[in-house]
């Protein structure tokens, strides 16, 4: 009797481009003790903004997300905006970066009500800076398509199948990486209040 096997789930399917990533070293991101790159993106109301404005004013967390689509990423800044006085308590501000356009943030953000700003990098061009973008494979387009009903040219500026690797930064005023959190996983993401910890240790042993 012919054993059968049972076709991968698009879970699996999914699991496997991301492990696959991560053998190839596609999109690792900027890592601790490097230089972040400066950038001058537009928020919702489509004024620009730089790293070195934020800088001058204390240290950045720079979240970026994958777009407002995401459940998870709304998830993660949705932890964010809620631990967000104790991060300012810090002397930290808090951005969000995503390949979305600004009537997309500006939506989003007032629909969570985020106390922190959302920029766009339409182009991915700060996202390509920070080594965290990535293309989807057809094989997961397809699946993102039929399955989950996203039609990702349509929700990135770009137009493209490309996404940034959901990653958290923490940039002191000097303008170098103190901390870094980048998982492939997109569904596994850094809690607020282990950031937070960890930004206190950094700032105890500054």
């Amino acid at each position: 009797m012919t054993e059968q096997t049972s076709e991968p789930t698009p879970r699996d399917v999914i699991k496997e481009f991301n492990h696959n990533l991560t053998d190839q070293g596609i999109a690792e991101g900027l890592k601790i003790g490097e230089k972040a790159p400066d950038f001058l993106l537009k928020d919702k109301d489509g004024i620009e903004q730089s790293l070195q404005n934020y800088l001058a004013k204390g240290p950045l967390v720079i979240s970026f997300y994958r777009g407002d689509w995401c459940t998870h990423c709304s998830r993660e800044l949705n932890d964010l905006n809620d631990h967000y006085d104790n991060f300012k308590n810090l002397g930290v501000e808090i951005v969000a970066i995503a390949p979305q356009n600004t009537g997309h943030a500006k939506e989003f953000q007032t629909k969570f009500d985020f106390k922190f700003p959302l920029l766009s990098d339409p182009d991915f061009a700060t996202i390509n800076q920070y080594k965290l973008k990535f293309m989807l494979s057809q094989e997961i387009q397809n699946i993102y398509s039929t399955k989950f009903n996203l039609d990702l040219p349509n929700l990135t500026a770009s137009g493209t199948w490309e996404l940034p690797v959901p990653a958290t930064y923490l940039v002191d005023q000097l303008g170098i990486i103190r901390f870094r959190f980048a998982d492939k996983k997109y569904w596994v993401r850094l809690e607020a209040t282990e950031l937070l910890e960890t930004i206190k240790k950094i700032i105890v042993q500054s």
